[in-house]
């Protein structure tokens, strides 16, 4: 699967599929239209039309969702800020989440597999603050999502706002 830059991931073969995307270094132009050159810069609004069963993830928190015909959902996220065009991720999977208090770093699991995503997120969560201590820079984004990936061939992908494990 490491040439396609949308994966799919059977987790319940024949019922239930994960798509995430994986566009490093220059897969996004087989995605949407582009200048897929990392030293290149944009601002991504991404809209992800999906059932209502599933979540739709991208870099940005969702600015919005909407019901449309055919039992179907559009999820609308905010811009990103300018980034190379093998930044901009989404996914979609039928999840549960774990979150912090102020709900801006949330690990995105199976919900089968929530008591195992329970040491990860633990850790996961404290890392921006304790980067910005350490940095004196601010994280810069909103938030911070993790989705862990049956059968992932990478060990992670670490795209702006969400990293695919």
């Amino acid at each position: 699967w490491s040439h396609l830059a949308l994966e799919l991931h059977p987790y319940d073969p024949g019922s239930r599929y994960v798509a995430v995307t994986h566009l490093q270094a220059t897969s996004a132009r087989s995605v949407f239209p582009c200048w897929d050159e990392p030293a290149l810069k944009a601002e991504f609004d991404i809209a992800i039309r999906h059932h209502p069963n599933y979540t739709a993830l991208s870099n940005m928190p969702v600015k919005e969702t909407t019901d449309v015909e055919e039992q179907k959902v559009w999820t609308i996220f905010q811009r990103t800020p300018p980034m190379s065009t093998y930044l901009a991720t989404f996914a979609v999977a039928p999840y549960s989440k774990l979150s912090n208090d102020n709900g801006n770093v949330t690990f995105w699991v199976l919900e089968e597999d929530i008591e195992h995503a329970k040491v990860a997120f633990e850790m996961t969560h404290l890392i921006p603050a304790a980067m910005e201590r350490y940095t004196g820079i601010p994280h810069g984004l909103p938030k911070l999502d993790g989705i862990v990936v049956p059968m992932y061939g990478s060990a992670a992908i670490e795209n702006w706002g969400l990293i695919t494990y």
